[in-house]
């Protein structure tokens, strides 16, 4: 048999979610009459040139990572990446899925950084004119 089962679909963690940790992959089932395995890959580059954590072998279509170490805080550009494929019982293996990213702690949305800009400036103009005129005043 020369042919590689189904490109496994990613389900959770959906992209772009923040998940609690231990975090918990799930993926639909592929079949193949030879029977089916999943590898498993999780990396911070969209390339997987970096490997934080691999599994062979896998026989159910989830994985949970373990309880210790807890990954780091992501978002943006470093968000965690993570894929599947398939092998069957002859070794043959799909193609990987299409990379889910999802986020590990605080994000912070754009818009909210700019309000926090606008309400510094703002406390600096108050502050500002206050002491400006405490010296106006006390100077007469």
């Amino acid at each position: 048999e020369g042919t590689a089962p189904a490109v496994p679909v990613l389900v959770t963690p959906a992209t772009a979610s923040k998940p609690q940790q231990p975090v918990a992959f799930t993926w639909n089932a592929v079949t193949d009459p030879s029977g089916v395995t999943y590898e498993f890959q999780l990396s911070q580059d969209a390339s997987f040139a970096t490997i934080i954590q691999e599994e062979t072998g896998l026989t159910s279509p989830n994985f949970t990572l373990p309880e210790e170490p807890k990954l780091p805080s992501a978002s943006g550009d470093t968000a965690y990446q993570w894929r599947v494929r398939a092998v069957d019982g002859a070794g043959n293996a799909s193609a990987w899925s299409t990379a889910n990213t999802f986020n590990i702690g605080m994000v912070w949305p754009g818009w909210l950084i700019h309000v926090w800009y606008g309400l510094g400036i703002l406390v600096a103009l108050v502050l500002g004119l206050w002491l400006g005129r405490r010296m106006a005043y006390q100077s007469y």
